[in-house]
């Protein structure tokens, strides 16, 4: 009950490996992985019966009875139902295909971690560009809040790209080149020149941290109005 509860469902900014992962071991739990993922060694793929409608005449090889056949085609409807339902339950509505009541639970599994990507990609350059156009035009709050809140996007956005063995994604927009867009946003206030030139950087010639930009910032430009 404890796994249900704390399932991952794959949503907007949610890792498409770790709900792969997730996924993975729910359907081994259910004995029925087969059903979805035909790629994996000692996993055995279960596909859909078919029974033969007579034997093999030139061979002489034995087939089931119907009555066999029936019941393995009733055991692999039982395992698509369950594997199924298992997809289903861990997909934000917005993502679940309309569809998906005709696909067998590999198709279902396929068309997701397909169309996955292509929204991955979408969501990611969506909120990185945002992020290019965050510019001080207001007050100092109003910039820093702006920015944070369009640099935090882009990193969620960037998770959806991260593999089970990167504890980050190469899409993330690190430390250093934060600093570095978040004093861009400011070239067009000319009254900030002074700051640019002198207050950003460390004695190594790098942006100083991005908490530090901050906090300079919201000084400079307090005092900034405070004589206007």
């Amino acid at each position: 009950m404890a796994n249900d509860q704390n399932k991952v469902i794959l949503g907007t900014g949610v890792s498409f490996h770790l709900w792969k992962s997730c996924l993975q071991a729910k359907l081994a739990r259910r004995n029925v992985l087969g059903h979805v993922f035909h790629d994996i060694p000692g996993i055995r793929p279960l596909l859909a019966p078919y029974a033969k409608i007579a034997p093999d005449l030139d061979t002489g090889t034995n087939v089931k009875s119907p009555d066999e056949e029936l019941a393995a085609l009733e055991q692999w409807i039982l395992g698509e139902i369950e594997a199924k339902n298992i997809i289903t339950m861990r997909l934000s509505p917005s993502i679940c295909p309309r569809n998906y009541d005709n696909m067998t639970a590999k198709q279902l599994y396929d068309t997701i971690a397909s169309t996955r990507q292509q929204t991955a990609a979408a969501h990611y350059a969506t909120a990185l560009e945002a992020l290019m156009s965050v510019t001080f035009n207001s007050t100092a709050d109003e910039y820093i809040d702006q920015f944070l809140a369009s640099y935090q996007s882009v990193n969620n956005a960037a998770d959806a790209f991260s593999t089970p063995t990167a504890k980050v994604s190469e899409y993330h927009i690190g430390a250093g080149h934060a600093a570095a867009l978040f004093v861009a946003g400011t070239k067009r206030v000319e009254w900030l020149n002074t700051w640019r030139d002198t207050r950003v950087f460390d004695s190594s010639n790098k942006y100083l941290p991005l908490e530090v930009l901050m906090s300079s910032l919201r000084s400079i430009s307090g005092i900034f109005f405070f004589f206007l």
